[in-house]
């Protein structure tokens, strides 16, 4: 459903406190004396006076007329500027941002005083702010669209052709966010006004997503059972902590225990050369409501969502790649929390799965289901030069951890699967626990190395090839490629 607000025709200027759409109207960082807003609801304008330094580099200083609202959102609205100025670069601009902290991440739309155009952004709070520009010079219509994590802006003479600019994929904004129109004087000392008409806001509402808090589990196929047991206790050091069972796997799959929320789980019915991954699987606050959610956005799901055979509620989907996604609710009395606090060996090489991968053929069509449906949220991306984004993170909606694409769209042996497809254990002692893994008779194809994201990695294999990476979070070097939003740094 689009909600669509605009404005009613009245007889008279509005009074204080009238904001047409908005419900209110803030000083964001310093502004000089004199910033004002008022909407005229015959004309269909808003007039705002707003002062600040600048908005830009990892701070902003405007005035800003704004509401909340959460999901995704299309802002319109024609521009111009009031009298002329020195200031070339006064801002008024359309945004939607996490809070009213001058350091909030944002996108918006914007007109400057000497008639350029661009879409800006702040990736994530008291990041750098950067801009990708337009030909379009103002006076102009404007329009920022925020779907999931992506921003697109829109550009053009008012009545004609808005052409797209962006999209920009690093926003980083979680839960409800402030939408509204800014104006910024860019000199400290003085104020300037601009006029923004025609406005509209179309909220698009539905069924509410649930959380997806975290990595819940991911499952392969082994050869030996025995030969697992070797490495996933012998080297990794999780204790086998029971068995469960999957309605699309024959047999039962035995549990090796990261922490209380975290399983890799391990069947032996692998055959041949097929891919050893079974799903990934992510820990959600509501399986049913978020089965409804993922409905209305068009996903397949199941009938209904019940008591599974552990005794949690879950259900699975297929991401556009085909790669089967998990979600689960851990209830009371299941498998899993009867085992709360047991089989959390002191040998574990870590208690904390980072993320999970999986082979992606096409990054902008997984964009569709886990940005855009699910919410995930952009980190890194990089690849193996600087011109190729072929390793993408993507952090959980409301969780530390996160998923990445693996990109490669040809067909792919066994062993490069097994690679692909895998997940990440973290560390804050890559040294030490080499030293740990080689003391337990295993030796890594090789010593640990620096990665292109600018964080220390081992990698460890199953002796049916999936991979068992080794991280250390915070990076040591500047990642290559691209920014690096993570939500812990």
């Amino acid at each position: 459903m689009i909600v669509l607000a605009a404005f009613a025709a009245a007889v008279a200027f509005s009074q204080p406190g009238n904001l047409g759409i908005f419900t209110d109207e803030s000083r964001v960082g310093a502004n000089a004396p004199g910033v004002k807003a008022s909407y005229d609801p015959v004309k269909g304008e808003y007039r705002i006076t707003g002062g600040g330094e600048n908005m830009w580099g990892s701070s902003d200083a405007f005035y800003f007329v704004w509401k909340k609202a959460s999901g995704d959102m299309t802002l319109s609205a024609d521009i111009e500027w009031v009298g002329t100025s020195d200031a070339n670069h006064r801002k008024a601009v359309l945004m939607i941002r996490q809070s009213l902290d001058p350091g909030s991440a944002y996108a918006d739309a914007v007109s400057h005083g000497d008639g350029l155009t661009s879409l800006q952004f702040r990736g994530a709070a008291n990041e750098q702010t950067y801009q990708i520009f337009t030909q379009v010079e103002g006076p102009v219509r404007l329009r920022l669209v925020r779907e999931g994590s992506r921003f697109t802006m829109y550009a053009g003479k008012p009545g004609g052709e808005l052409k797209p600019v962006g999209p920009v994929e690093y926003v980083s904004l979680k839960g409800s966010v402030y939408v509204g129109l800014g104006v910024c004087s860019h000199v400290a000392t003085t104020v300037e006004t601009a006029i923004f008409s025609n406005v509209k806001l179309e909220e698009r509402t539905g069924p509410a997503r649930p959380a997806i808090s975290g990595i819940a589990n991911i499952a392969v196929k082994v050869k030996d059972l025995d030969e697992a047991r070797k490495f996933y206790t012998g080297v990794v050091g999780l204790e086998e902590a029971f068995q469960t069972r999957d309605a699309e796997i024959p047999g039962k799959l035995s549990n090796f225990k990261v922490n209380d929320r975290q399983f890799v789980e391990v069947s032996p019915t692998l055959q041949g050369d097929e891919d050893r991954l079974i799903r990934i699987g992510f820990e959600t606050t509501d399986a049913a409501k978020l089965r409804d959610y993922l409905a209305s956005k068009g996903v397949t799901v199941p009938a209904s969502v019940g008591t599974d055979a552990n005794g949690n509620r879950s259900f699975s989907v297929m991401d556009p790649d085909g790669n089967r996604v998990q979600f689960v609710e851990y209830l009371p009395g299941s498998v899993h929390r009867l085992d709360v606090g047991k089989h959390l060996s002191a040998n574990r090489l870590s208690d904390h799965i980072l993320h999970v991968g999986a082979r992606v053929n096409d990054a902008a069509r997984s964009d569709s289901f886990y940005k855009d449906i699910l919410g995930f949220r952009p980190q890194w991306k990089g690849g193996p030069t600087d011109d190729r984004f072929e390793w993408i993170s993507l952090m959980t909606p409301d969780g530390p951890d996160w998923m990445e694409y693996m990109v490669r769209p040809e067909k792919l042996t066994a062993k490069q699967l097994g690679v692909f497809n895998h997940y990440s254990l973290e560390t804050l002692d890559i040294q030490k626990l080499y030293q740990t893994v080689l003391g337990r008779g295993y030796k890594p194809p090789q010593e640990p190395a620096i990665a292109r994201d600018g964080r220390w990695l081992l990698q460890l294999y199953d002796p049916s090839l999936t991979r068992t990476e080794i991280m250390v979070r915070k990076p040591v070097q500047t990642p290559c490629c691209s920014p690096n939003l993570d939500d812990l740094k």
